[in-house]
């Protein structure tokens, strides 16, 4: 492993890049390791022709072992176990699969920010508020549906010339230009305020009034505007905005987040995608 690190020195233009080891939250809250990734924008065209290997050491140095394959931009690693040092090490193999040609990572560390006090205050405070949001009565159960951000355009609904999305209502991307349209729903517990209505004046189209919604989460997974939740109780489901603030952290690491979110109409085709059922 080490020389096949040793070989890609020096090489500037692979897929892979911005690799984010993200054991923080990933691990005291679901007992698993989170890396993700994203692809240069020079190869996103043929992103659905990649596999990712995702490989795992105790050192940089070390025989890195395979953890898992995955075509998306982030694996959840289950089997791992950290110590009280931290010691493990994450890269990625990315295969071409018509081609062949690989490429590898650098590795990275989990928790670089962190120091072992920090880890175990951390885990604390992360146990305690998810004893709050899925033991209490403050949390709700639903599903987050995070959103694609890169991939191969769709075929049934955009515009070759312009990458314009033509059909809102295109099941081959759910309406967002790109196939599959989003990542599978991961269960996720948000401590919601009251729905309330907004009020605002349009130009065109006068007074409009708008359910939105206020909540908190713990910051894994990491949640985006434009990413869904539905509730699995009553099955609405709800569009994250772009005013997401960190309202706990450590080292500068985010802990604990606010959101608000509204109420999707019930004419879009994301009420129609396969949620997980209760």
């Amino acid at each position: 492993m080490v020389q096949e690190y040793t070989k890609i020195k020096g090489v500037a233009r692979q897929p892979v890049v911005r690799i984010v080891v993200d054991a923080h939250l990933s691990y005291l809250d679901s007992g698993a390791v989170r890396i993700s990734w994203r692809v240069e924008d020079a190869f996103c065209q043929e992103q659905q022709h990649y596999a990712h290997d995702i490989l795992w050491g105790r050192s940089p140095t070390d025989e890195f072992q395979l953890a898992g394959t995955t075509s998306d931009l982030w694996f959840l690693d289950e089997d791992r176990q950290l110590d009280h040092r931290l010691n493990l090490w994450y890269a990625i193999r990315t295969r071409h699969t018509l081609t062949g040609k690989v490429w590898y990572s650098p590795p990275q560390r989990v928790g670089q920010s962190w120091g072992v006090e920090d880890w175990r205050l951390a885990r604390n405070i992360v146990r305690q508020y998810r004893v709050r949001l899925t033991k209490g009565r403050a949390g709700k159960r639903g599903f987050l549906l995070k959103r694609v951000n890169v991939g191969p355009a769709c075929p049934e609904c955009t515009d070759k010339d312009t990458g314009e999305v033509l059909d809102p209502s295109c099941t081959a991307c759910w309406g967002t230009g790109i196939v599959g349209g989003y990542y599978p729903p991961i269960e996720v517990h948000l401590e919601g305020m009251p729905d309330r209505v907004m009020r605002k004046l349009d130009a065109t189209q006068g007074m409009l009034s708008e359910v939105v919604k206020d909540v908190v989460f713990l910051a894994f997974p990491p949640i985006d505007t434009n990413d869904y939740w539905v509730d699995a109780t009553t099955g609405i489901i709800y569009k994250f905005q772009s005013d997401l603030a960190t309202i706990a952290e450590l080292r500068m690491v985010p802990i604990l987040q606010r959101a608000r979110v509204t109420v999707e109409d019930r004419g879009n085709i994301i009420y129609e995608y396969p949620f997980p059922n209760g």
